[in-house]
């Protein structure tokens, strides 16, 4: 009988076990595999420039970079359960020209501008679509202009969205 019952418990351990692992293996695979949004990010698109070169930019859905603008850095990190996006870019426009770019974007997408700002010729928009946020902040740098965008949004893993 004690040989019996201490069987039944390996059992019962070994069906822990092995689910257990299952689950972690179902929850891995699912984080790698390429259909979860927000475990990857995006190829960047490239555009033929005007002397022949590709240009690389990447596209943040809802909030395209300015024409012809050269990507100078990209993140995409899981923050206490959000997807925070920064894109880095320089457009060969001065801020005036991005800034209204960007104007004519927030209304065509649906973005409502939460706050606004210039500062000794930085501009610098707050935006909301939803339950994403972004921070676009456009910095005069001669005729050009440095464009720092910062998306912050929930994780979407198969249908499944954080709570923030």
């Amino acid at each position: 009988m004690r040989l019996g019952v201490l069987s039944v418990i390996a059992a019962f351990s070994v069906g822990v076990w092995v689910l257990a692992l299952i689950g972690v293996a179902s929850v891995a695979s699912a984080l790698a595999s390429p259909g979860v949004a927000g475990t990857e990010p995006p190829a960047p698109l490239l555009s033929p420039a005007a002397d022949g070169e590709a240009i690389a930019s990447t596209h943040v859905p809802g909030l395209p970079a300015f024409p012809d603008s050269p990507l100078t850095a990209y993140n995409k990190s899981l923050v206490e359960g959000l997807m925070v996006t920064e894109v880095e870019y320089v457009a060969a426009r001065p801020v005036a020209e991005v800034g209204e770019f960007y104007g004519s974007v927030f209304e065509q997408e649906g973005w409502t501008v939460t706050g606004e700002s210039a500062v000794d010729g930085e501009r610098t928009y707050s935006v909301e679509l939803a339950d994403r946020r972004a921070s676009i902040t456009l910095d005069p740098a001669g005729g050009s202009t440095e464009v720092r965008l910062e998306l912050i949004e929930p994780v979407t893993v198969r249908g499944l969205t954080t709570d923030r």
